[in-house]
């Protein structure tokens, strides 16, 4: 969830994302076709995606990031 916030805020690139930045061969390699997979497969946007979720913890979904550690200070405050 905090990687595509930032993205969506242009505070990041979807590295490691292969829906955003991975390519797929058409044809033979010699053909040079290898656009991104998002621009050959109809997939939702980042801005159309929805977050949710519950826990039995009291924590909502940024205070649990928080606290395990998933998210570095400068990021959290993007």
């Amino acid at each position: 969830m905090a990687g595509v916030e930032l993205v969506r805020k242009g505070k990041a690139q979807p590295v490691g994302s292969l829906t955003q930045m991975g390519t797929v061969r058409l044809g033979k390699r010699t053909d040079g076709k290898s656009p991104l997979i998002k621009k050959f497969v109809p997939l939702a946007e980042l801005n159309d995606l929805v977050f949710g979720g519950w826990d039995l913890f009291k924590d909502d979904a940024y205070q649990a990031a928080a606290k395990a550690g998933v998210l570095n200070y400068e990021d959290s405050q993007k």
